[in-house]
């Protein structure tokens, strides 16, 4: 099993900078179901979807899913990839 960091949380549409790059204007493309992540506030686990989207042609992947009404959490598998991920050019 993975593990995955949060790495923050937002409401909906609220504009949020992962990858270089306002993750809301990307097509988000579901690849996998039911990742086991912990809620940052309630330890809590969750089970969020697994996302990737493609920066400058390079896969970028993520979970996210729904803590509560409109407020999305955002987790990556290594905090390292946030920042070596491309930049819109």
């Amino acid at each position: 099993m993975s593990r995955w960091y949060f790495v923050k949380s937002v409401i909906d549409s609220e504009e949020f900078q992962m990858f270089g790059v306002n993750i809301w204007d990307y097509k988000w493309r579901k690849i996998e179901s039911n990742i086991e992540v912990i809620d940052p506030i309630y330890q809590s686990k969750k089970y969020f979807d697994k996302y990737e989207i493609d920066i400058n042609n390079k896969k970028c992947v993520f979970v996210a899913g729904a803590f509560s009404n409109l407020i999305w959490g955002f987790y990556v598998e290594e905090l390292s990839s946030l920042s070596e991920a491309p930049l819109r050019t």
